[in-house]
């Protein structure tokens, strides 16, 4: 896994290291220490890019990139969900299916029906 330090995290992302550490001050950014030193993981860093791209580029202000980061993880906690959802009923399909084949293997062959009769619609005329 690969760590960064606050200066190659802002060399990475063309900002200063002041401005990291006050995303870190107003609380948009909990990055783990070494040392009493900031270090960054990859996911630390793409949240940080997100930031970057909130602040600069839609000049979105504290209060809001931290209600769209909450939204964000919201959204990939429930997205998660249902995949483990979607999986258990994957599952549950499989095993009813297994069992009506297996089920319906033991019943006796049913001949085919000759004495139904075929049935024709006639269109009715005006």
């Amino acid at each position: 896994m690969r760590i960064y330090t606050i200066t190659a995290a802002a060399r990475r992302l063309g900002i200063r290291t002041q401005t990291i550490r006050l995303y870190v001050r107003e609380g948009l950014l909990q990055p783990g220490k070494e040392s009493g030193r900031f270090v960054f993981t990859e996911k630390d860093m793409e949240e940080l890019a997100r930031i970057v791209r909130l602040r600069q580029d839609l000049d979105v202000n504290t209060a809001g990139i931290e209600v769209i980061l909450e939204m964000r993880r919201k959204i990939l906690a429930l997205q998660k969900q249902i995949e483990h959802l979607t999986e258990g009923i994957e599952k549950e399909i499989q095993s009813r299916l297994k069992d009506y084949l297996a089920e319906s293997a033991k019943l006796p062959a049913q001949p085919f029906r000759k004495d139904i009769t075929k049935i024709t619609v006639q269109e009715e005329s005006d």
